[in-house]
C-alpha cells in the first residue's frame, strides 16, 4: 500500500448529521464546559463549508502563552468579540 493510496482512503472531513452535530451534542457541551474552565478548544466546521478548525477560548482567560499558541498554530488571525462601540 502506497502513501497515496492511504491518503485516498482517508476521509477529508466530517459532515453534520441531520441534528446539526458532527460529533454529537455531548462534544458541544464538553467544549462549553472546557471554555468555562478557561481551557482552549478546537471547533471544526462541516467539510461542506470551510472544512477548518478554530482555536477558541474565553478572552478573559487568555494568557500571553495561550495567545502565542493561537498565533503559532493557526493562520495568525485573531478575532475577538467586543461589546459597545
Amino acid at each position: 500500500t502506497s502513501l497515496e493510496e492511504l491518503e485516498e482512503d482517508e476521509p477529508s472531513g466530517v459532515t453534520a448529521r441531520e441534528d446539526g452535530y458532527c460529533f454529537g451534542r455531548q462534544s458541544v457541551e464538553d467544549a462549553i464546559a472546557a471554555m468555562a474552565r478557561g481551557e482552549m478548544v478546537v471547533v471544526v466546521d462541516d467539510m461542506d463549508r470551510e472544512n477548518e478548525g478554530d482555536l477558541i477560548m474565553a478572552a478573559d482567560a487568555c494568557t500571553p502563552e495561550d495567545m502565542a499558541k493561537i498565533v503559532r498554530y493557526s493562520s495568525g488571525v485573531v478575532c475577538i468579540g467586543m461589546e459597545g462601540k
